[in-house]
This record gives structure tokens, C-alpha cells and sequence, in this order.
């Protein structure tokens, strides 16, 4: 659009906020909180030969928001903090994140190696990033936000999973919450869907 060519971004946010929100692209998610579902995620993510990951910060610390995507269709959202990655449920996920020999691609890896160290995790296994791929092509842009990229690329509009409001300032996050609401989830399953897309 001429707003993301002119960068204004401002008045970009402006309009994201007041749009509806964006078709969903025949996306399945699922938001994964029991044993079971932790099962059917491990059980999906074994024999992927790339998985994309995306990770958000949920809270001030030591909480995040993964998202998983082995294609375009379908994902799978986590949240996780400190406590929870002790859980019983997911000690092959902090194996499965630390296997240099399980291809990961995403957007801004870098962020969600520094997210995920703050909780004790190790991201290996990198095999694209479609932030560094997108700076590539446009160096001149000076977000490359996966919203801008996926719109330009392959003409997906995304919304922006955690929006900080005002009253908690320009920086702020979410709190933590173990069962996150249908629209975050949906947002996030988006998001990470556009990336094998990208990539």
C-alpha cells in the first residue's frame, strides 16, 4: 500500500487497528494446553522437514508465545513460561528446540533465541530467517516487520498478535496468561502460517 511504501507508520498502525481482522487463509490452530495436544504437536512436528517458529514476549519476563507451521495450512500456539517448561508435558519441546538436526525457519530469529534464553531454552537448528531474507531484498525499508513482508511478498495481510496499549506505554506486553484467548492464538497461528510461504 502507499502508507508501508512512504513508511508512515503511524498512520499504518492507525488504520490496522480499525481494520477487521484479516481472512484467516483456510488456517487451522490450535491452541495447545493439554498432554494430549502436547502429544499431537510432538507427534506433527517429528517428521517435518522444516518447521517454521515464530516466539513473542508474553508479559515482562521470562514468558513467551510460540507458534508452529510445518506448511501453510495449520499451527500450533504455546505458551510457555519458566514454570510451565518444567512441566511434564515438554521436555521433548526443549530437546526438539535445542536439535540442530530439526530444521527451523522463522522471522527475527535472533529475537526468539533471546526470548527463549531468558527462559532457560536454546534455538538450533536455523536454517532460514525471513527478516534477514526480506532485508536482503529491500535494505532500504527500515522495519521489516513479517506484517509488511508478508503483505508485499505474497500478499497475506497479517495482524499483530500483542498490540501494547497505550495506558501500559509504547514497550509494554501482555502478562502472562497459560491459556491465551482465541484471537492472540489466531493471530499468532497466522502469523507463523506465512512464513513457509516466505521462505
Amino acid at each position: 500500500s502507499l502508507f508501508r511504501e512512504l513508511e508512515f507508520k503511524k498512520m499504518l498502525r492507525e488504520v490496522d487497528e480499525q481494520a477487521p481482522a484479516p481472512a484467516g487463509h483456510d488456517t487451522t490452530v490450535h491452541i495447545v494446553e493439554t498432554g494430549r495436544e502436547a502429544d499431537a504437536l510432538q507427534a506433527r512436528l517429528r517428521g517435518a522437514s522444516a518447521t517454521a517458529i515464530m516466539c513473542w514476549a508474553q508479559g515482562s519476563a521470562e514468558a513467551v508465545v510460540l507458534a508452529f507451521a510445518v506448511d501453510a495450512g495449520e499451527a500450533w500456539v504455546v505458551s510457555l513460561n519458566r514454570q510451565a517448561v518444567a512441566d511434564a508435558r515438554w521436555p521433548w519441546l526443549v530437546s526438539w528446540l535445542a536439535d540442530p538436526s530439526a530444521r527451523k525457519i522463522g522471522h527475527d530469529l535472533k529475537t526468539a533465541m533471546r526470548r527463549l534464553a531468558r527462559l532457560g531454552l536454546s534455538l538450533e537448528g536455523i536454517s532460514g530467517d525471513t527478516m534477514i531474507a526480506a532485508y536482503l531484498l529491500n535494505p532500504a525499508r527500515t522495519e521489516q516487520r513479517l506484517t509488511d513482508v508478508a503483505d508485499e511478498y505474497i500478499g497475506r495481510q497479517l495482524r499483530e498478535p500483542f498490540q501494547p496499549s497505550a495506558a501500559r506505554g509504547n514497550g509494554a506486553q501482555l502478562e502472562f496468561s497459560a491459556g491465551l484467548s482465541e484471537d492472540t492464538a489466531q493471530a499468532c497461528g497466522r502469523a507463523v502460517c506465512a512464513v513457509p510461504g516466505l521462505h
